[in-house]
Parts: structure tokens; sequence; C-alpha cells
């Protein structure tokens, strides 16, 4: 089963994964640190670490950009 996360930049979505997993994950303090789908396994499930959306003050907008390029190119 896949359970895929999603939400708004800086919500807490990688550290959820890393808790679950107890793998090393990218975390931070500002946004746009997951910056494509990260894919773990935590037993039976796989876990999709998405990018963020929404707010992303200090992130280029070509980095906006390449985040959300990474998002519909998922969601296809």
């Amino acid at each position: 089963m896949e359970i895929v996360l999603v939400g708004r930049s800086n919500v807490g979505k990688s550290s959820v994964i890393k808790q679950l997993t107890g793998k090393r994950v990218r975390v931070g303090k500002r946004p746009g640190v997951t910056r494509r789908p990260y894919r773990y396994r935590c037993g039976e499930l796989d876990l999709v670490d998405m990018p963020g959306f929404g707010f992303m003050a200090g992130v280029s907008r070509e980095r906006r950009e390449e985040i959300k390029t990474s998002i519909v190119r998922f969601h296809r």
C-alpha cells in the first residue's frame, strides 16, 4: 500500500516519515528542503514524501517551478 504525504510547506511531512521509518530524511527549519518526491519503505507500506506547496518565502521562483513540476509528474 502506498501513502502519500502532501501538504503546505514546512508543516512536518518529512519529520513524520523520519519518525515512522527511523531512516535518514532531510528536514529543516526553512521551506523547500524536500524538492522532489521521495519514497520510503515502512513495513508493508510505501510512504511518499512530497515537496510542500503554498507559502515558500526564501525559495527562488525557479526552485518553486521545479517543485511544482515534480508534484505534477508524480501524479500523472
